[in-house]
């Protein structure tokens, strides 16, 4: 089967891949891989990579790591989506000093075969990818306490809460007894941790400014401890005192708000739900993703909540929670939908991965952006087992300048190379919030 790449896509593959010193070759054969498995194998030279195909649900979490296990090897990763969409980029892992290591991790939006690109530096390198199924969201709400109880029929228990727009969100954590060893990790709309805590979780807190995200929280215990833990979740203060008062401010860091030129648009340093309306009762759509903007067209009548679209998609986000740049003094108002008979089944929303193409409002020529861009169509977050058929054989990506609009993309199955793995796990503790870059 042959499937044939868009000159948008080939362009922005292209432009990203130079920033890593790597090119894309043709005749490069794509290896089947597997959840669970590693494997070895050597960049020649730095304008050849190695090409790999896994088949993923949405809502799998991945982790994709490449290390150097040769002197100078300095590997680069790329994850590419089913629609061919450039999922996520990664050279080094930052939070590791020193390392040449590159790791990815992403909450799949669709199902079907995915790729993964292996660039950089030449040397040899091994190569993992693992997997955490899509698991049921249970949901905490606001002041209503969770028991957990140790021992669990599951080893971890996954829970998901949202941000508010308007205040800090509080999670507090209470074990009985207060010697219980338990492991709590928090990641963000896109599955990267965000926060960490391990034991003396007694009288934890864990605190959120303002926003508009749907979090998960997945607490795991070892077989042998026996007690509860219970769950709050308030827009109180970790603190003892009183709760903030209905304004009360928060610092906010430095950001400067992405620009797309000739249009209002709107951007923030976090994640930012995409809403069905303007209130936190409406469906989520989708994700925008830090430091990437999005076109406004108009505004709530309190001025709380701006209609957002693209090409694909059109929404809702909260104005406390993006910054706006571009003449957005005059957006109209624009009514809101009918509310929702029944709150949303809970579910991440998709991923918007690339700053999306401008759409004007009135007849007349549409504005683009300067760089060439794509974007991802809002699906339902269902995952499915359907079995997916083996993509086919060979990889043939070949650079050509922008005039030129035809590439073609072949597959063919080769068996991987397998080697065992050893995984270490780690823990690590993250008071803070830091947004991937």
């Amino acid at each position: 089967m042959v499937r044939h790449v868009s000159l948008r896509l080939l362009l922005v593959f292209l432009v990203i891949f130079c920033a890593f010193s790597v090119t894309i070759i043709s005749a490069q054969e794509i290896i089947m891989l597997e959840y669970g498995t590693t494997v070895m194998n050597t960049i020649v030279t730095a304008d050849i990579t190695a090409n790999y195909t896994f088949n993923g649900n949405a809502g799998d979490l991945v982790t994709i790591r490449a290390v150097g296990i040769s002197p100078g090897a300095d590997p680069t990763l790329a994850l590419i989506g089913p629609g061919d969409q450039i999922l996520a980029i990664n050279d080094n892992v930052l939070s590791t000093p020193l390392s040449t290591a590159a790791q990815i991790i992403f909450r799949l939006q669709a199902s079907g075969p995915h790729f993964i690109v292996v660039g950089g530096q030449p040397g040899d390198f091994l190569l993992s990818l693992e997997s955490r199924p899509a698991t049921p969201l249970v949901v905490l709400q606001l002041d209503t306490p969770l028991v957990i109880t140790f021992p669990a029929t599951e080893p971890a228990q996954t829970y998901v809460f949202n941000t508010d727009p308007f205040f800090a969100t509080t999670l507090l954590i209470d074990a009985t007894p207060f010697t219980l060893d338990a492991f709590v990790e928090i990641r963000d709309g896109t599955g990267q941790i965000i926060s960490t805590l391990r034991s003396n979780l007694d009288s934890a807190c864990i605190s959120v400014g303002p926003g508009d995200e749907l979090l998960e929280m997945t607490i795991i215990a070892l077989p042998e401890e026996a007690g509860t833990i219970t769950l709050t979740l308030s827009n109180g203060s970790c603190t003892l005192g009183p709760a903030p008062p209905e304004n009360a401010t928060f610092p906010t860091p430095v950001f400067i708000p992405v620009v797309i030129e000739g249009v209002c648009a709107a951007s923030s340093r976090f994640n930012v739900n995409i809403r069905s309306g303007p209130g936190t009762n409406y469906a989520r759509l989708a994700l925008l993703p830090a430091r990437q903007a999005i076109q406004v067209t108009g505004q709530s009548q309190d001025g709380q909540w701006f209609v957002a679209q693209n090409e694909f998609i059109e929404g809702w986000v909260a104005a406390r929670v993006v910054a706006v740049t571009g003449p957005c003094s005059q957006l109209p108002v624009v009514a809101p939908p009918p509310l929702p008979v029944a709150s949303p089944t809970p579910g991440f929303p998709v991923i918007v991965v690339i700053p999306p193409v401008v759409i004007t409002t009135t007849p007349g020529p549409t504005s683009t952006p300067a760089a060439s861009v794509v974007t991802v169509t809002p699906v339902p977050q269902v995952p499915t087992n359907t079995p997916v058929a083996p993509p086919a054989a060979t990889l043939t990506l070949t650079p050509v300048p922008p005039t030129v609009v035809a590439a073609t993309l072949t597959l063919t199955p080769v068996p991987p190379t397998v080697v065992a793995a050893t995984l270490t796990p780690t823990l690590t503790l993250t008071p803070t919030i830091t947004p991937a870059s």
